[in-house]
């Protein structure tokens, strides 16, 4: 990648890798729960959380399947390389997800 293709790249990989931060947190501290269960840090907080409703989480991962679906089929029809980061973008919504339901279902959807 050029130095002048890099300015235009770092808001998208900027999204991307915040989502996937947001989004492991709860699988990486689901293990090390399971690693360290005696540890002086107190991480039961992730593990005793409600479930939440299983009917919400597939309303959201429907709209973020659609919105994906929608994504590709545009990305594909404009036939142009830019219209691709318009997924990036995307993980806004799985960021919805991630900050409203539980850890185990952020980790599944």
């Amino acid at each position: 990648m050029e130095m002048s293709e890099v300015s235009k790249a770092l808001l998208p990989f900027w999204v991307g890798d915040m989502a996937g931060v947001i989004v492991l947190t709860p699988l990486f501290s689901a293990v090390l729960i399971y690693l360290f269960p005696k540890t002086q840090l107190d991480l039961s907080e992730f593990n005793h959380e409600g479930l939440g409703s299983v009917n919400n989480l597939i309303s959201k991962m429907g709209l973020n399947i659609f919105l994906i679906i929608v994504t590709m089929l545009l990305a594909y029809l404009s036939d142009t390389q830019e219209s691709s980061f318009a997924i990036f973008f995307l993980a806004v919504t799985h960021m919805w997800i991630a900050t409203t339901e539980s850890p185990l279902f952020n980790v599944i959807s």
